[in-house]
């Protein structure tokens, strides 16, 4: 009988999904058992001996300590979790690693060269300087002061929420640098370095990776 569309969906409601009825899983291992055959002359013999073979290296492979089996072996999109940060001052733990190779020093190589030095303009600096600074734990006191001293200054007309919401958006990062910065001249304990180095914003330098692999992609 030739298949339809109206003859798998009236299958699939007699039967109930496909997946636990079709024989595609079976056909795969019976071509991996025909893989087993090295004599002719007795496959069954040579089908029976190769899947006890797999079955003992495959138990086997589970306790062995320092080698690298199917079990044990690292993903694809592993990621180094013991990259160092050469940067001189960062708040920020290193998560991921660029694709690509290393530029051997001293040599000349056609191979992907898997980072770039470049500068970033003011407009990404701001950009980039005031996503981190609202998505902060330790900020959040600040974005409330913020927040109140936009609403005196703005009093009369009364600002709406949306408003507000602008303003402090643009603003924000330079008030929060001359904020701590006064803080800090006035001896204020609550000033970390955290706090210090987030109100000094981002460096003008950054890196550009020709690929990357973070949280398994």
């Amino acid at each position: 009988m030739v298949y339809l569309v109206i003859h798998l969906a009236n299958e699939a409601r007699l039967a109930g999904p496909v997946i636990y009825r079709w024989m595609y899983p079976v056909e795969r291992f019976l071509l991996t058992l025909k893989t087993y055959v090295r004599n002719r002359a007795s496959p069954e013999g040579s089908i029976a001996e190769g899947y006890l073979a797999n079955e003992c290296l495959t138990f086997a492979s589970r306790y062995l300590v320092g080698t690298e089996t199917s079990f044990n072996q690292s993903t694809r999109n592993e990621e180094d979790q013991n990259v160092a940060n050469d940067e001189e001052v960062s708040i920020f733990a290193n998560v991921g690693r660029p694709l690509g190779r290393k530029k051997n020093k001293g040599c000349s190589s056609n191979k992907r060269k898997r980072v770039s030095r470049i500068t970033l303009d003011n407009q990404t600096l701001v950009q980039a300087h005031r996503y981190v600074l609202f998505n902060f734990d330790g900020v959040a006191p600040f974005l409330k002061k913020h927040e109140q001293f936009i609403k005196r200054r703005n009093r009369s007309p009364r600002l709406s929420p949306y408003e507000i919401q602008k303003l402090q958006s643009e603003t924000f990062h330079d008030w929060f640098h001359d904020h701590v910065a006064q803080l800090e001249q006035q001896g204020n304990a609550n000033i970390t370095d955290e706090l210090r180095l987030l109100a000094r914003g981002p460096m003008d330098t950054a890196r550009r990776y020709t690929g990357y692999i973070v949280n398994g992609f």
